[in-house]
Parts: structure tokens; C-alpha cells; sequence
């Protein structure tokens, strides 16, 4: 497969042991986005990229599409890059529930005078999806479409471009386009590492699931993100 990238297999095998160091998959439909950061397939704590970052299972049940979260931690990851200043991102996630604030993923530092990194929550409020990022000076701006609302046991596919150029995005699979063009510099985008299912901190868990989370330090178009969604579908 080219660059190693294994990230959502098109394949009926059966992972049991997340310690599994590999599997042999059929196909993979992101194998055509080259390049990756880091592409986490979720079925071992490898990083298919194979930049050397790895992802703790913790709590969550391993299932033939990725992790199953319960509500109760997140799984920790290693990945980050400092000083990259902007990157696109290629998720797939669930709600199992939908009646508190959770988070997807979270890699913000909202500390005075070196804030950085970017988050996807939901909030019950609108039952609406956010795209957070965090300001230099530790405030945090917070990004929704009105009008699509996220409903439960139903899985979405996001691509999301956190860009140098102040124009961030989050594109979902439903159709759902959250545009962003704040005035100022959004630095150091992957500065800590990144958490899946709950915040840096380790609150507002998720239930739900996470099929992959795959990363590129380039900014997607348009186009880049409509067969980026395509794919992951």
C-alpha cells in the first residue's frame, strides 16, 4: 500500500488484540491521499504513516471499525508537530448519544501568550457540531453552521483544514460546512499532542466511536476535500 497509509480497511478481517502489530487489509480507500502526518486506522496502536506515532487504546473496546467509546477517557496519542502552522485532517465518528457536551477530538493549548491547537466538540445546545481553535493569547474562537443539526448512531465524515491563510474548515459527510475567517495568526496547529474522544484535559468524554484520524501538513482544496470525504465514506 503506498506510504504505508492504512487508516479505514475495505476488508471483513477481525482484530481482537489491539498489541497486534499488523493486519493485512484488502484495500485502502485513503491510500490515494498521499503523504500523511500520521494515519491512526484505529485497529492497532500503530501509526500507519509510519512516522512513529502510536495511540493508547485506554478503556475504549476494539471493534472491526475502530474504538468504541463509553463515555469515561479518552485515548491518548502521541502525535505532534511544533511549529507546523496549518494542516488538513480526515476523521470518521458516531454519537451513541447526544444529550451532553463531548468532545471528538482535542489538541488546544489555551495557555496566556503561547495558545495553540484545535478541537471538534459537540454541543447539545443547536445539537451542533464546533470547530474550536485556540488564540496566541489563550482565547479560543468557537465555529458552527446553523441549520444541520448531528443525530445519533449515525456516523459522519470530516475533513477539516486548519490554514495559515485564517480560512478554516470543517467539512462534513451530511453536508454540513463550517467556514471560518477570523483575523489573526493560527500558530503552531499540532503543538500537543492530540487526544481522541474527550479534551486535552481528559473531560467531556465521548460516547460514541472513532473509525480513524489521519493528518497532512498542507492545506486541502476544495476539491481535496470533497474526494477526501468521498474516500472516507
Amino acid at each position: 500500500m503506498s506510504n504505508g497509509t492504512r487508516i479505514l480497511l475495505n476488508s471483513d478481517g477481525i482484530i481482537t488484540d489491539w498489541s497486534k502489530q499488523h493486519f493485512e487489509p484488502v484495500a485502502s480507500p485513503l491510500s490515494a491521499i498521499s503523504n500523511p502526518k500520521v494515519a491512526y486506522d484505529l485497529l492497532t496502536p500503530l501509526d500507519n504513516s509510519r512516522h512513529g506515532f502510536s495511540v493508547q487504546q485506554g478503556v475504549q473496546k476494539l471493534k472491526p471499525y475502530g474504538l468504541q467509546f463509553q463515555g469515561t477517557a479518552g485515548s491518548q496519542t502521541d502525535f505532534t508537530e511544533a511549529g507546523l502552522a496549518g494542516l488538513s485532517f480526515l476523521t470518521a465518528f458516531r454519537f451513541s448519544a447526544i444529550d451532553t457536551f463531548q468532545y471528538v477530538l482535542d489538541c488546544r493549548d489555551l495557555t496566556v501568550g503561547s495558545g495553540h491547537g484545535f478541537a471538534i466538540t459537540y454541543n447539545p445546545t443547536g445539537q451542533r457540531l464546533e470547530l474550536r481553535v485556540a488564540w496566541p493569547d489563550g482565547s479560543m474562537g468557537i465555529y458552527y453552521a446553523t441549520g444541520q443539526t448531528i443525530v445519533a448512531d449515525k456516523w459522519y465524515v470530516a475533513c477539516g483544514v486548519i490554514s495559515p491563510n485564517r480560512n478554516h474548515k470543517l467539512t462534513l459527510s451530511d453536508g454540513t460546512a463550517i467556514a471560518a475567517s477570523p483575523t489573526g495568526y493560527l500558530a503552531n496547529v499540532a503543538g500537543s499532542p492530540l487526544m481522541l474522544g474527550a479534551s486535552a484535559a481528559g473531560s467531556s468524554m465521548l460516547k460514541g466511536d472513532i473509525g480513524f484520524f489521519g493528518a497532512w501538513g498542507n492545506e486541502f482544496s476544495a476539491g481535496d476535500i470533497t474526494n477526501a470525504i468521498a474516500t472516507g465514506n
